[in-house]
């Protein structure tokens, strides 16, 4: 005789076995989300390194073929959706030099005098953004101290201690230089607008002295009115910490004895550029995670503390470009 005791028992999941299978669901679904970002950040390491190569090779083709030369410039813009990215110019020497100064100096002594050279962007190479997200950094090598960084930042942002536009120099010749060779400057700035001046914080600088004497020239072009007379100004740039005894950046002090307008916070902003033999790039909204971007304030302390901070990771996690001594050639160097 068939026994049919269990013909009517319905089966199924008990609570606690549901429970472990939504569990492994999670598990599986935060390690697959994990796996993603992680893929996905690389692709934008990847294809900002692509985008930088090809903007470089464009850029020392141009230096060769032109006999002049030539610069890429990566400056840092907010866009109109608010995304902060890094944009690759890139110029030609214009022809103009000038002597630029301090305008805050305090008359005690010879004034501190720089020959610098205004470039402008070369016609039909428009600028290449570079994915949101990335930043870049080069080694102080200008300023005499390679184991420092300097870094761009953010514009368009207010509180926020700002940064540098770093760039790669081609010389006639397709080799990386560190200064315009034909008038032996090495401040550069890339006229974006064409206007002849230097923009910073809203004002245009005419660079160039008020003469002396009764009823002098106008410093400026008696076109342009609108130009502020004299030279553009630091206006609280810090770039570099200080050093500990022991060699190490300090942790909340910066000093920077070179007072130069290297510091871009708006959008058309015309800071010297801070020239490179290699440049570091690095995911600065990974950065931004890591760290208490609020002690990152616009001051020296905050400078400092920013520099320390993103200085540990460009170390741990920075990607660099070098450019090959001889040829110029851009070469990475994870």
């Amino acid at each position: 005789m068939v026994n049919r005791q269990f013909e009517n028992r319905r089966f199924g999941f008990t609570l606690l076995e549901l429970l472990v299978v939504i569990a492994i669901i999670l598990i599986v679904s935060t390690l697959t989300l994990v796996s993603y970002r992680g893929i996905a950040n690389d692709m934008r390491i990847s294809a900002a390194v692509q985008e930088v190569g090809t903007i470089l090779d464009q850029a020392r083709a141009r230096a060769i073929r032109d006999g002049r030369p030539t610069i890429v410039a990566l400056r840092p813009r907010t866009t109109s959706g608010g995304q902060q990215i890094v944009e690759a110019v890139v110029g030609q020497a214009s022809g103009e030099t000038f002597r630029w100064y301090d305008g805050e100096f305090d008359g005690q002594g010879s004034p501190p005098r720089y020959p610098a050279t205004r470039f402008l962007p070369i016609v039909g190479l428009e600028p290449r953004q570079i994915p949101e997200g990335m930043a870049f950094a080069t080694p102080a090598h200008q300023f005499g101290d390679d184991e420092m960084y300097m870094t761009t930042g953010r514009v368009e942002v207010n509180g926020e201690a700002p940064g540098i536009v770093p760039a790669i120099m081609y010389g006639p010749d397709g080799e990386v230089v560190n200064y315009e060779q034909e008038n032996d400057a090495s401040f550069i700035f890339i006229d974006l607008n064409g206007d002849g001046g230097q923009r910073l914080n809203g004002s245009d600088y005419c660079n160039h002295e008020s003469p002396a004497g009764f009823n002098p020239d106008p410093a400026c072009p008696p076109d342009r009115r609108d130009f502020e007379p004299g030279f553009a100004s630091p206006a609280s740039c810090w770039v570099l910490n200080r050093r500990l005894p022991s060699g190490l950046p300090h942790p909340d002090e910066v000093v920077f004895d070179e007072d130069l307008p290297l510091c871009a916070r708006q959008n058309d902003d015309e800071p010297f550029l801070v020239l490179a033999t290699e440049l570091i790039l690095f995911d600065d909204r990974d950065a931004r995670k890591q760290f208490t971007v609020g002690n990152w304030g616009d001051s020296k302390a905050g400078a400092a503390a920013r520099g320390r901070d993103l200085g540990d990771y460009i170390k741990a996690n920075g990607v660099r470009i070098r450019m090959n001594r001889y040829t110029g050639v851009s070469q990475l160097d994870r």
